[in-house]
């Protein structure tokens, strides 16, 4: 669209500019158009799959088995509503090689298992970040929540 054209004295002629009519028919044509580019919508479930990918062995399972058993007891807890579809918990404790390193093949495997099933609502991990630096970008590639 256009400047609106101006008089000498600087006044609007009305020229250039869209009128009322078209701007509305413009405005109901944009809202009944398909949406751009959405993502595809996951297919209906009866039930969900919540991931943890934390360590549950060496060092850091001192601070991941209490956060385990919350993830545990919130599920639980968001079962017993009424109308709930049913929350599967799927956890993997073998993120890290002796010696405290991360395995990045395992936390590799974890990732891409949660960003494959269309029944995945949450991904919780990790608990370190050269394991987060290996799982972020296949979850987000995959839109997954985290």
């Amino acid at each position: 669209m256009k400047a609106p054209e101006r008089d000498s004295r600087g006044r609007s002629t009305g020229r250039g500019r869209l009128s009322l009519p078209s701007a509305a028919a413009a405005a109901v044509a944009a809202a009944q158009a398909p949406p751009a580019a959405l993502p595809a919508p996951r297919p209906a479930a009866t039930s969900f799959d919540v991931y943890s990918s934390l360590p549950l062995q060496g060092g850091s399972s001192a601070r991941t088995i209490p956060l385990v058993n919350g993830i545990k007891l919130a599920l639980s807890e968001a079962k017993t509503r009424p109308a709930s579809s049913p929350l599967n918990y799927k956890k993997s404790g073998r993120l890290h090689r002796g010696g405290g390193q991360v395995d990045a093949g395992q936390t590799s495997a974890n990732a891409k298992e949660a960003a494959t099933d269309p029944k995945a609502v949450y991904y919780i991990g990790e608990f370190n970040s050269g394991a987060s630096e290996v799982s972020i970008p296949i979850l987000t590639r995959a839109g997954s929540p985290r």
